[in-house]
């Protein structure tokens, strides 16, 4: 036999020869830590879900606003983004809830947001805009907005997002539950078509949200309300202090929620549409701030929540976290480890072990794909996404290995403190941690 025969041979000898404790051996990553992640929650969900129809609960027990529809108040921060601010404003007129005002905070911009933003505010009557003399930060931009906003129900969004017609209907919808202090809403991938690093951004985006979200709203656990596209109850936000400067304020705002003991719903039928990077560059960059985010706000910032003696302590926050740190920080380095496990002790068939990996991965992929077009709202664009399912499992051994870089970024250096997310003059009110 060749050299790769023999190899071929001594593969399935330890696999079937040697029989199943040797199989778990190889690949004990898959089969002990991502398969119960990903495999065993989704069948979860769809148990869950499957019960929820079959009840029929009514969604306006417990109505907190009393049969009313509330004034919802958008706030936009904006930052050199003329060309799509307009489109963001049209798709919000469009909206069939019927109590909605829109502000405009713009960032100090240096192109022609200013100009742009009048015009929509003459344009129509439910804008208002405000400017700050030179940058400050998208915290201080919200800020700001949510200070002059007159609703009950703060929604805070990105300037390049553009909504279904019963998006902010849905937000309302579950915030009229009074144990729900905020909303996450449904965050897609508008231009997955742009190139093959769009495609799988887009395949991401509905592992992640569509039906990761679902899952951890279900369970409790859900950890941030996206700062593309959420809700809040204004009396909430402004009894925990508002944004605190700074990358990763979503994340650190929907914590402090969570600490006075709100719960933090999914409304997947509240679907926004955002542009994800097209470039690598770009990509790593933010996969990394957000890496450094994670650390920041789980860890060190609301560390607390893991110590069951304070304020801050609750079940179902320390679920949370936990779920957080374990599942995304421990398992990147954990997926490292195994690689390196499995090239030290096997290094004859190694690249039999990867290719077994990337079948099981395949497999479970090809389940939670399933579980995707089921819930989806959109379920041609994401029936066609899933013929770059084949690459998805490469591309997200990739940014494994970029948010392992972040986390120790953060641990070892407080990365954050330096993210030019904060002009240099805001770092300094950061809180250290």
């Amino acid at each position: 036999m060749t050299g790769w025969e023999d190899r071929l041979a001594n593969l399935f000898g330890h696999l079937f020869g040697a029989g199943f404790d040797r199989t778990l051996r190889l690949f004990w990553h898959f089969f002990f830590l991502d398969f119960p992640r990903y495999i065993v929650t989704d069948v979860a969900l769809v148990a869950f879900l499957w019960g929820e129809r079959r009840r029929h609960p009514d969604p306006e027990a417990g109505d907190a606003f009393a049969g009313l529809d509330p004034l919802v108040s958008v706030v936009i921060p904006v930052l050199n983004e003329a060309g799509t601010v307009l489109r963001t404003v049209e798709s919000l007129q469009d909206q069939t809830y019927p109590r909605v005002e829109i502000l405009f905070v713009d960032d100090g911009s240096e192109d022609a947001p200013p100009e742009v933003c009048r015009e929509i505010q003459a344009r129509f009557p439910n804008v208002r805009t405000f400017r700050m003399a030179e940058r400050e930060g998208k915290s201080p931009a919200l800020n700001l907005g949510a200070r002059y906003a007159r609703g009950e129900v703060l929604v805070f969004v990105d300037s390049d997002t553009t909504f279904d017609r019963d998006a902010l209907a849905h937000l309302v919808r579950r915030l009229r539950d009074p144990r729900v202090g905020c909303v996450a809403g449904n965050v897609r991938v508008r231009n997955p078509r742009y190139n093959l690093l769009t495609e799988l951004q887009g395949i991401e985006y509905g592992f992640a949200i569509a039906v990761g979200r679902r899952v951890r709203a279900a369970a409790g656990t859900l950890p941030i309300v996206s700062g593309a596209f959420g809700a809040f109850r204004r009396e909430v936000f402004e009894a925990v202090g508002g944004y605190d400067p700074g990358p990763g304020n979503d994340s650190d705002l929907t914590a402090k929620f969570r600490k006075l003991g709100y719960r933090v719903a999914f409304a997947p039928e509240a679907v926004c549409m955002t542009n994800v990077p097209t470039r690598l560059g770009p990509l790593v960059r933010q996969r990394r701030r957000w890496a450094r985010n994670l650390v920041k706000n789980r860890v060190f910032k609301h560390g607390d929540v893991f110590n069951p003696f304070g304020a801050g302590w609750r079940p179902e926050n320390l679920l949370s976290s936990l779920d957080s740190v374990v599942f995304h920080v421990v398992l990147a380095f954990t997926s490292i480890a195994y690689l390196l496990d499995m090239v030290a002790n096997y290094p004859a068939i190694l690249p039999f072990v990867l290719l077994g990996n990337y079948l099981l991965y395949f497999l479970a992929e090809g389940f939670e794909a399933a579980v995707v077009l089921a819930f989806s709202e959109r379920r041609s664009v994401d029936a066609w996404s899933l013929l770059y399912l084949p690459l998805f499992n490469p591309y997200k051994r990739m940014l494994k290995f970029v948010r392992a870089a972040g986390y120790l970024e953060e641990v070892v250096t407080k990365g954050s403190y330096r993210d030019p997310f904060a002009p240099a003059k805001v770092r300094p009110r950061m809180e250290r941690w």
